[in-house]
Order: structure tokens, then sequence, then C-alpha cells
């Protein structure tokens, strides 16, 4: 009873903060105070005498300024919300003006009455501030962004940020300089401090804002459309793309470009990234490949791209369409993995000239849906994002001795229909971890939930924060506990890894500040990566490997993870893990590739023989959980503690084969070696269609000759 209303309570709480539009309590809180120090200034106002009246009304001003700061620190969700039904901060400014001017007025004569006049030029001042910014925002757009790509474009430096950032804190900064006078007046005595205060904040004010204008007049200098869609065709007629790596999406779809990038950037090949979005480049992975993101259709259908021999295209995307009229060159579908689910065997894959898979598992999937995708077009280069998990059969888990067996429990998302057996998290999620938590000898769970778990089905977001509250306690309940106490050479291991941990971070994050600056507007930005730097992205590369190894040593070896966001990457935590409980998803095919025992878990409703029948994933290799039963979660286990219990290992090894292709040639030369073999033929096909239209324009040029009448028949 007591956990069924402290789980009511917790509700009660988040949807309070929904509906207030904070993320914390205490945001809450300071709103609360800030609307009651107006109600004190209020009241304040209307007492008779008038010192305890401005006296009261200062120190609630006081209090709200102090509220108004956390909640622009902390809480912009609710700041935002206060601007769109009309109580932006200029107004909330300008109420508190007024109330503290009546007793100021009252209490320090014309000196006082100054205060609220000047606070109120204060707010203009500041309004003239954001509509100036607002103007060079909209000034400062480019119709196309680049990424390590010169277009010899003029572009303006931006506006120093010390008088482009702020402009909530600015106004509050300066409001709290007035109210200093005008307490230091009350205090003292000394009349004049009142206006004097509040005149510095203005003049403060209105120089940052001359000074903001006029640099915002050379920042707003930019290019016209025209000249920069010139300068992008010339650059593309100049570096002649040969391979063109294509995607369109949300910003949760980036991941499925990411996987890709390592793979194209050892291509030997010129190659171009083209995004739809923007903001899909900074999510893009980092890279040392020219990136152009051309988010107007007409633009993207106008790009000169007749040098590129294969487009590649990492999702089916609707806004596919406009670069699919390409006619010189191969358009390959590559997806963005290998998995049982509908996606994978989409209709819409059709338009594609070719579709690289995996291995003969997709080929035989398309075949069984016949959904109008020909055999022929479906061409095998293996996964090679899998090549370094690859590795030959080996005896028992393969971790350090002191560290607990660890499951991996990667679910996948509800997507986007209603067919059951899209995720376990919501049916079974909670239940798997709770009995892989309760078994003995204990195990430590890694969680890694889909990125978009809960995006489109509230019950998977609950059921994912129940899953993470779940391991949160038991990490707690396991540092207390004697049975997992570390020797204290672990320990001081462990912070030495912890230590080396915040160095990579900070490490990585000036790596990424240089490789894609922050803090700065998108001219500014595309100004600062114009040129690649090959041993940036190197360094890069060297910092998330220390990253790593440093993240995985800095963590006890009992100690269950939440994992959520880039890294660790799903490679990484597929090497640590002992064994896998998922869904149907490309998550099980890339983890073939380890020959480690994995579960899917059986959501659909069907018996196991009906649910293993169409799954190439499960087939007679995976192990098949049923959310109904108690048993099956231990048993599973146990596997990690007696190897000898193993009796789909055989199994696994061919559905690996099946999966992801013969492992005689790694996937990464496999795709190659497809990608040269596509360009010679591409060349080829375009000098034979280039010398055929020479010859129809010969013969046309010949057939006119002889049919023309001469001038003196003309002239007979």
């Amino acid at each position: 009873m007591a956990g069924e209303r402290g789980a009511v309570r917790r509700h009660r709480i988040r949807r309070l903060k929904r509906y207030a539009y904070v993320s914390r309590l205490r945001g809450l809180l300071a709103f609360l105070a800030l609307a009651g120090t107006v109600a004190v200034a209020a009241a304040a106002a209307c007492v008779v005498a008038p010192w305890p009246a401005a006296a009261g009304c200062v120190a609630a001003v006081a209090i709200g300024l102090a509220c108004e700061r956390h909640l622009h620190r902390r809480e912009g969700r609710l700041v935002r919300r206060l601007g769109q039904v009309g109580a932006g901060l200029p107004l909330r400014a300008a109420a508190r003006a007024v109330l503290l001017g009546l007793p100021l007025t009252g209490a320090l004569g014309a000196a006082g009455a100054a205060y609220p006049v000047l606070v109120l030029g204060l707010v203009l001042v500041h309004g003239a501030h954001v509509a100036v910014s607002a103007h060079l925002r909209g000034r400062r757009k480019l119709p196309v962004l680049a990424k390590n790509i010169d277009l010899g474009l003029d572009l303006p430096a931006a506006a120093p940020r010390r008088l482009a950032g702020w402009p909530g804190t600015r106004l509050l900064t300066l409001e709290a300089l007035a109210l200093l006078g005008a307490a230091a007046a009350l205090a003292t005595d000394v009349v004049p401090l009142a206006p004097l205060g509040a005149a510095a904040a203005f003049a403060a004010a209105t120089v940052a804002l001359v000074v903001r204008a006029r640099a915002a007049r050379r920042a707003g200098r930019m290019p016209r459309a025209g000249e920069v869609h010139e300068a992008v065709g010339e650059w593309l007629r100049q570096y002649r793309p040969e391979v063109v790596l294509y995607h369109s999406g949300s910003k949760a779809t980036a991941y499925q470009v990411n996987m890709w990038m390592d793979t194209i950037e050892q291509l030997d090949a010129r190659v171009l990234v083209v995004l739809r979005e923007k903001h899909l480049m900074p999510l893009l992975k980092h890279t040392a490949l020219p990136v152009l993101c051309v988010p107007e259709s007409v633009r993207t259908m106008k790009l000169d791209l007749s040098s590129a021999r294969v487009v590649m295209y990492a999702a089916n995307a609707a806004r596919n369409i406009n670069i699919l009229r390409l006619a010189t060159a191969r358009h390959v579908m590559l997806g963005h993995g290998d998995s049982d689910k509908f996606a994978f065997i989409n209709p819409y894959t059709k338009v594609y000239d070719e579709v690289w898979v995996a291995g003969q598992a997709a080929r035989d999937r398309y075949a069984e849906a016949d959904v109008g995708v020909a055999d022929e077009r479906l061409i095998e280069v293996g996964r090679p994002q899998v090549d370094e998990l690859w590795a030959q059969p080996q005896e028992g888990p393969q971790r350090p001795c002191q560290e607990l067996p660890t499951v991996l429990y990667a679910p996948t998302w509800e997507g986007w229909t209603d067919e059951p057996g899209n995720s376990s998290v919501i049916d079974a999620g909670e239940t798997i971890v709770r009995q892989l938590l309760e078994h003995e000898p204990p195990v430590r769970v890694h969680y890694k939930p889909h990125a978009l778990t809960g995006s489109v089905d509230p019950r998977a977001r609950e059921a994912h924060r129940r899953i993470a509250e779940l391991l949160k306690k038991d990490n707690a309940r396991r540092a207390e506990a004697a049975a997992f106490a570390e020797p204290e050479d672990v320990r001081q291991a462990r912070a030495a890894a912890a230590a080396e941990l915040d160095a990579c971070r900070q490490r990585l994050s000036e790596l990424s500040a240089r490789l894609w600056p922050r803090g700065v507007d998108e001219v500014q930005r595309m100004k600062d990566t114009a040129v690649a730097d090959p041993s940036l992205k190197a360094e890069w590369d060297a910092a998330v490997a220390d990253w790593h190894r440093a993240k995985w040593a800095s963590q006890p070896a009992w100690e269950h993870q939440v994992i959520r966001g880039q890294r660790p990457y799903l490679n990484e935590c597929f090497g640590r893990a002992d064994l896998l409980i998922s869904d149907i998803s490309s998550v099980v095919a890339d983890f073939v590739a380890t020959l480690k025992p994995y579960a899917v878990v059986n959501t659909t409703g069907l018996d196991e023989a009906a649910f293993r029948g169409p799954n190439t994933t499960v087939g007679e290799a995976a192990y098949v959980l049923d959310p109904a039963a108690e048993d099956q979660v231990p048993a599973l286990v146990d596997l990690l503690f007696h190897p000898e219990r193993d009796t789909r290992r055989e199994a696994r090894g061919g559905l690996r084969t099946y999966l992801l292709g013969d492992s005689a040639l790694p996937a990464t030369e496999r795709f190659n070696l497809r990608v040269a073999e596509v360009l010679a033929d591409e060349r080829a096909r375009v000098r034979r269609r280039h010398r055929a239209q020479a010859a129809a324009q010969g013969a046309l040029g010949t057939q006119g000759g002889a049919a023309r009448p001469s001038a003196s028949t003309l002239k007979g």
C-alpha cells in the first residue's frame, strides 16, 4: 500500500510539473514566490506610511528579481510560456517599476517619481534591443548550410556574444542596478541615489543598444540567396562528387545516417553528404567529409550533381524523391540495420535501383514479402558496422574476473503502428528487469532503450521511468551491501578512472567546440568550419576511444547502468554484455555477430512456434521469453554461470552467416568493392549514353542538311 501511495504521489507531482511547465518543484515554488512578491508589492503600495511602504516594495521586488533569475536559468519552458500568454519579462518589469514607483514618490518626492520613469525607459530600450536582435537573426540566415566546404563567400562575422546573448538576464541585471539605487536612497536618506541607480541602468542599456545596432549593421550584410546558390554550384563543379550520402528526417533519425559515416569515410572516391533539415547538422557525426544542408526542395533538385554516380539513402523518407530524379546516378538504399520488422520490407524500396543488404536473410525476407523488389536488385554487402564484433567462437563469457556477468536489455520503441509485439517495454520490461535483479547469483543490468521510446505511446515513457527507478534503487541497495564491497585497490583504480573520464569529457568538449562551434549562429559556424581538418577528426576518434575505456573502468563491477544518448556506442555495449534481451529489431541482428546468447521477447500473443517461424533473427538461434512465464528469465541467466547448457550456440553460428554474410572478406571491404563496381558501371553507362546522344544528334544534323532547300531553289 505504501508503494502504491508513493507511486500515486509521484504521478501527481509529475502531472503538476507538466501543467506548470516546470522541470523541478523548486521552479514551481520560484514562480509562486514571484507571483507572491507582486501581490506583496501591491499591498505595500497601498500602505499610507510612505517609508514602510517603499521599504516593503523594495524587499518584495528584490525577492522577485531573485526568483526571475532562477526561472531564466533553470525553467526556460515556463519563461517562454509566460511570454506566449502576454506576461513576458518586459511586462513584469514594468509592473514592478510602477508598483515601486508609487511609494517611492511618496517617500522621496520628485526623485522617487523619476525612478519608475527611468525603469520604464529601460524596458523600452530592452524592447528595442530585442527587436534589433530579432532583425539580425532574420538577416543572418542562409538558404544552404555547409561544413568542411569553402564556398568563397564573404560571410560577415557575428556580433560579439556579450552583446547578443542573455537578453532576459541583461534586463534583470540592469533592473537590479536600478533597485540598488532605490534601496540605497531609502537606507541612507540620500535622495538622489534613487534616480541615479535607474539612470545608470538606463544609460548602460542605451550604450549597449547603440553598440549592438552598429554591430548588427555590419553582421547583417549577408550575400544574396542567388550568390549562395551560385557559389554552391561552382564548388560542386570543381569538387565533382562521385558518391552522395543523402538523408532527411527528424532529430531522432540522426543515428540512421551516423551509422554509415565511418564506412563512407573509407571509400576511395569523392564523397558528399547531403542533409535536408538544419536540425540534423549539429547531430551529424563529426567528419572530415564535405556536408551540404539544402532545406528547400526546389534547390535540392537544382543541385548540380551530374558527376555523382552513386546516391545512397539511410532511410525511406518522403523528401528522398527530390534527388531520386537524378538520372546519371544509381540510387542505392542502405537502410539502417537488418530486422524482421515491416520497415525493412517497405514497398517504397521499389523506387531504388539497388537495395544493399547484409546477407541471404534479407534477400529471402523480400522474396517472401513479395513487395515488388526484384531479387537482382538486392546486393549482399555484409554489415560494415559489425566488423569489429565479428569474432571466432570463444568459450565462456569474456570479461574481467572481478565483474559480474552483464545482461544488456535493449528493447526497441513502440513504433508508429498498433501492432502487438513492437516493443517489450510496456508489457514486459519491468517484469524482466525485476527478475534480473532478483537472480542469484547476482548479475549486472545495462538498460539501453531505443532513442524514440515513449515518443508515441506515453505508456512506454512511463514504463521506461519505472525500469530506471528499479535500477536506481537496486544500485543504492548494492552500494550499502557488504557482499558488493570492493577492495581498496579496486576503489583507487576506479577513482583514477573517474578522474580520467572527467579529463576525457573536457577534452571531448574542447574538440567538439572546434569541430562544431557552440553558442554562435549558423553563419558564423559555417564560416568557422569551412576548412576540414582530418587531424582534428583523428583526435576526436582517439578521445572517444579513451572516453569509453575510462567510462567502463570507472563503474563499479556490480553497478547497473541506464544508457541513453549517443555514448556509449551500441557496439561498446555489445562488447561489455554477456547476454542480450531485446525485441524484433536490428539490434538483435547486429548482436548475432558476437555469437553470444540472446533472447527475444514475444509480446505478439503468438505461441512460440508461430513466433519463431517468420522471424529470422529468432529462428532456432534465439531463446524466446514469454512475459507470462516466471521461470524463463532465471533459466536464461543461468546460462552465464553454466555455459554448457547453451544449446543454441551452433545455431547462432549458422544464423550469423545467414544474416550477415560470409566472413571470408570483411564487410567494409565488400562494401568498398561494390561501390567501386557501381562507379565503374555507371561511368561506362554515362559514356555510352553520351555517345548515343551525340550519334543521334549527328544523324539528325545530316538528315536536316539533306532535306534543307538551297538558296538558289528558294530564289527560283
